[in-house]
């Protein structure tokens, strides 16, 4: 008798570390690693996942008769008839061959296309090696590529989709915004769409990713990659990123899919938010680059910009967030691009901006951050050349938008939608027709190609027909689209963060350009008119939020600020041009409609549908800008034809017709504005049909089917009663699966009750990041061989520690890749508004310690954490009131009131030496954190830890998930973060994606079985292990029924 212990437990693991497997391949999908041996990897998690534990019972397998066998397949396929229906969730197999190219998509994040030499822009002729090696190897540059959106994560979700934004559910900035008024939600596509990286692994692809990842369908999903190697501002270089791009691959015999997102161009970088750029590695070496002028920041630097703050006005490096723009001016730039090269005349300088010094300077911190990326792109295609995979590999590198320093992203302009693209594609695959060669003799193509186009393409080339579902194009391989050009294309913006006065679609032509906007002045004023009860303060905010100045305050605007001030110099000079300030007014927002001519104004600055009407404001006192102008206005005339030529009023009228159409094929996209959940309704509407309730559905449990012998291969179907389920599954020996057990099983055997502190762990001493004191108590991390991971719905990140006093009385989390630094002291939480209960001043308890572990009740005691509350509102935003005793109300959702009822906040034992009053300085602790700047920290309710078995198995016993929200100055907004440690690492599988499966049993020793439903969207379904008895394996019996 053969006995299969079937056990089912939740897990939010994703995927990683490899061990030795015993599955073999089929035409679903799954991995052949019967051959591979054990590797050590990082480890990680997703973020947002629900636990739940569910009970299923032994069932006994008996190996017999051949008939008995289907007998009972057919039993079990008429009993599932009475269940709802099941899906197969592998992608479509009518192409039985697939040439497994390698894929690798670089994605360069917040980039235009007029930045490159392509697009006439000389500043960078010869600057460019990695990309001139690409293109001198037969890539492919994009003369016309688009995005869907002038943000990111609507972009990227089009890009993982091959599908419009606004068709997937995926047009807001961001999906899982926790905002007041907002319904709480993930994205769910249709059940039938495969996202890129889970169809690749479906193929037996080895998929890794780096760099944010803003999909929409949740922070981390477990069906998407192998690897995540890193999150946020991540060096794409380091061995820990680049070398298991594809080595494990290689190791494993299989075709890789990388996705890297380069993020030195982000608009994080470019606006100097953060001043150091993204930290670059000679992957040689391992080491900083040594022949780049700053080393390991490449060819800039923190600090770059020269501000007039000098002895008697003489330049001066400094942090530009630090510097009143309408007072200092800016006068340099201390990196390597020289800004005298910067012109009209070689389009360095773009006509929409003035050849002023302080734009130069501005611009050039882009432009040699763009250089770090072309050094990133030689390593990269230096390795691969290396290890003799160039000529067989896709490589893909794209924008996902415009620029992030001032008319790209955010605005939609013309600068918005258009990024460059270039592809290299495998020797072998033979390239469109519609490819030329330009003046330099390289290979372009001048169809209007859209983000959207990617996912098809790579599918196509490796000889796969793209899905039908997909909106996008393949330009090239087997089922290249030869279908006419197209001649128009569209995007839209939406929601932004907590900007959500936004509702802008844009139509254009290589020729011409078309937005509306239907939020706007007129607009708003047409609803206010209406007087409806209630509506005051939401019109209030639209009012705000629609200006341009408003939307730029996303993050900050370096150059859109520099504009507004020379705009206010130059105020009473007739010869200025207000194509430098119709975006900078004080007043100026989104026209209800505007009209661009390409051919005659390449840079989107003449709206040919209204007149702009300035008015300048004078006052009698000096202004920090110099003279005494105050203002200038600008109010925008009626929407007119009268300026068209008949051409123009044709091409006019064929882009609103598009558009209109457009439109209406988006399932989640309306031509109307809807008022109502203030302006929140159509987002709310949509995020009931995905979140019915506000609440996160639950992807079933997966159905092994009838299983089935030939020789020693078990083979069986998944299958799950959610439709649009993924499946991912694993399968190892016993030997392997021990050496993903973490704390062991003889541990969780002899310690009836696990605690934090009683866990078999040994204590250690630890001194404190924060407050540099040492205590004794438990440390968890990989460097002590306990993984722990922080993932948040830009990435993840897997160097974090966590740490727990063995008094219970202090934690702290570490996570140097993420820049957070997370600590409480249980002392804190005792403050009663004036005083600490049961502690002295000095810090000593009078009584019992508060603890965070309830011994009697056994589970996390969530009263002994306190919030950390930074900045000048700190005691309003603890207390929930204002110094008067009234509410404390505030439209920044990192403002958000805790209403503890009582003034002042208190001072914190967790962080003696930090100044409350002034921002919390995690800067200072990681210069080099993606997003540094936080006012605040709070544990979460649903954090958790596991005492004992919370399933048939004991499998999460010792695991602990702690949710942390983070209040960050960025975005003005708070995010959780999901910091775990698994007793069971399941990331220490090698897990493949498909439903059909197939386990070789021949080995002598027992057999593991690992299997999981994923539903984009949704929380993932319990993990089921099915345990092969190492006495049962081997027998060398042909069939088996249950």
């Amino acid at each position: 008798t053969m006995f299969l212990k079937i056990h089912s437990f939740i897990t939010t693991a994703s995927l990683i570390t490899f061990v030795a497997l015993d599955i073999h391949s089929t035409n679903e999908g799954t991995t052949d690693a019967k051959e591979i041996s054990s590797i050590t990897s990082r480890v990680q998690f997703p973020a947002n996942h629900t636990k739940r534990h569910v009970t299923k019972k032994n069932t006994i397998l008996s190996k017999n008769t051949k008939s008995s066998s289907k007998k009972t397949s057919k039993n079990t396929k008429s009993s599932s008839k009475k269940k709802s229906k099941k899906t197969k969730s592998s992608p479509s197999s009518k192409d039985t061959e697939v040439k497994k190219h390698n894929i690798l998509w670089i994605l360069l994040d917040d980039i235009s296309t007029e930045r490159f030499p392509e697009s006439g822009n000389q500043a960078l002729k010869g600057m460019l090696p990695g990309f001139d090696e690409l293109k001198n190897d037969g890539a492919v540059y994009y003369t016309h590529f688009y995005s869907p959106s002038s943000v990111c994560a609507p972009s990227q979700v089009s890009l993982f989709s091959g599908m419009e934004p606004g068709d997937i559910g995926g047009q807001y900035q961001f999906a899982n915004d926790y905002l007041e008024g907002k319904a709480n939600y993930a994205t769910v596509p249709p059940p039938n769409v495969k996202f890129a990286p889970e169809y690749f692994r479906s193929l037996g692809y080895w998929s890794t990713g780096a760099g944010k990842l803003d999909y929409q369908v949740g922070d981390v999903m477990p069906t998407f990659y192998n690897e995540i190697n890193g999150g946020l501002l991540v060096d794409t270089l380091q061995p820990s990123v680049l070398n298991r791009i594809w080595d494990p691959a290689v190791e494993q015999g299989r075709p890789f899919f990388g996705m890297l997102n380069m993020m030195d161009t982000h608009q994080f970088i470019t606006s100097m938010q953060r001043e150091a750029p993204v930290p670059l590695t000679d992957p040689v070496t391992g080491g900083p680059p040594q022949d780049l002028p700053f080393k390991h920041f490449g060819y800039t630097q923190p600090l770059a910009l020269l501000f007039n703050t000098g002895v008697n006005g003489t330049a001066q490096r400094g942090m530009l967030v630090q510097q009143d723009q309408d007072e200092v001016d800016i006068v340099g730039y201390a990196g390597d691009f020289d800004i005298s090269t910067l012109s009209h005349a070689n389009g360095g300088i773009p006509g929409y901006l003035p050849e002023d010094n302080g734009i130069k300077s501005i611009l050039a911190k882009e432009y040699d951050v763009v250089r770090n990326i072309d050094y990133r792109l030689q390593k990269i295609v230096a390795k691969l050349k290396s290890d003799g995979l160039y000529d067989d590999t896709l490589i893909m590198v794209f924008g996902d938008h415009g620029s992030g320093t001032h008319k790209g992203k955010l605005l939609l302009q013309p600068q918005s939608t258009r990024t460059p693209m270039w592809i290299k594609y495998p020797k072998e695959i033979q390239m469109s027709e519609t490819v030329h060669k330009n003046n330099d003799l390289h290979n372009i193509d001048s169809r209007m190609a859209h983000i959207t186009d990617i996912y098809p393409t790579s599918l196509s080339v490796i000889g796969k027909e793209p899905e039908l579902y997909m909106t996008g194009r393949a330009l090239a391989g087997k089922y290249e689209d030869t279908s006419p050009p197209r001649e128009m294309m569209f995007s839209l913006l939406a929601r932004v963060a907590g900007q959500h006065a936004w509702k802008s679609f844009a139509a254009y032509t290589k020729d011409s350009f078309y937005q509306t906007n239907l939020i706007n002045i007129n607009s708003i004023q047409d609803r206010e008119q209406l007087d409806n009860e209630g509506e005051a303060a939401m019109l209030l905010d639209a009012y705000t939020q629609s200006l341009y100045r408003t939307q730029t305050s996303f993050v900050v605007t370096p150059i859109f600020d520099r504009l507004r001030k020379l705009m206010r110099v130059n105020a009473l000079d007739p010869t200025y041009p207000s194509k430098y300030y119709f975006l900078a007014a004080d007043d100026a927002r989104p026209p209800s409609e505007l009209m661009f001519d390409l051919r005659t104004d390449p840079y989107g600055t003449e709206n040919l549908l209204m007149d702009y009407i300035y008015s300048v404001g004078q006052g009698e006192i000096v202004q920090k800008w110099g003279n005494t102008i105050t203002n200038v206005t600008l109010a925008y005339g009626d929407v007119s034809e009268e300026r068209l030529s008949m051409g123009q009023k044709s091409d006019l009228s064929n882009l609103r017709k598009g558009l209109k159409e457009w439109i209406g094929k988006n399932t989640y996209v309306s031509e109307e504005v809807d008022w109502t959940d203030e302006l929140f309704g159509e987002e709310n509407r949509m995020a009931e049909l995905f979140w019915p309730g506000g609440i996160q559905p639950i992807t079933s449990d997966v159905v092994v089917g009838s299983p089935f012998f030939h020789d020693d291969v078990v083979k069986s179907n998944l299958s799950s009663e959610t439709d649009g389920t993924v499946f991912r599954h694993a399968s190892v020996s016993a030997t392997n699966r021990a050496v993903c057990e973490k704390l062991g099983a003889e541990n969780k055997a002899n310690i009836d009750v696990m605690s934090p502190v009683n866990s078999g762990l040994t204590p250690t001493e630890y001194t404190s990041i924060r407050n540099q004191k040492t205590y004794s108590g438990f440390l968890y991390g990989e460097n002590v061989n306990l993984p722990v991971t922080l993932a948040w719905f830009l990435g993840q990140v897997n160097d974090c520690s966590i740490f727990i006093s063995s008094d219970i009385t202090f934690m702290e989390i570490d996570c140097p890749g993420a820049g957070n630094v997370f600590v409480f002291d249980s002392r804190d939480s005792t403050w009663d508004g004036t005083r600490w209960v049961g502690v002295d001043d000095n810090g000593d308890w009078l009584s019992a310690p508060v603890t965070f572990w309830d011994g009697n009740a056994q589970k996390l005691n969530m009263n002994a954490f306190s919030h950390y509350i930074f900045g000048p509102n700190r005691n309003a935003i603890f207390s929930g009131l204002n110094l008067d005793g009234t509410p404390f109300t505030s439209g920044k959702p990192s403002d958000l009131p805790l209403n503890m009822g009582f003034n002042p906040a208190p001072l914190y034992f967790a962080v003696p030496n930090e100044d409350v009053e002034s921002l919390e300085p995690t800067a200072t602790t990681y210069p080099s954190a993606p997003l540094p700047a936080r006012v605040g920290w709070s544990m979460m309710t649903d954090s958790s830890y596991f005492k004992a078995k919370e399933s048939p198995t004991m499998d999460d016993k010792g695991s602990m998930q702690l949710v942390v929200e983070g209040r960050m100055v960025i975005f003005a907004r708070r995010d959780r973060f999901n910091i775990r440690f698994e007793s069971f690492q399941y990331d220490c599988l090698l897990w493949g994606v498909g439903n059909l499966v197939s386990i070789d049993l021949s080995t002598t020793e027992s057999m593991h079985f690992f299997a999981q439903g994923v539903r984009k969207g949704y929380t993932d379904s319990l993990i089921t292990e099915i345990s092969f008895v190492e006495d049962d394996i081997g027998t060398g019996s042909n069939e088996f029924e249950e």
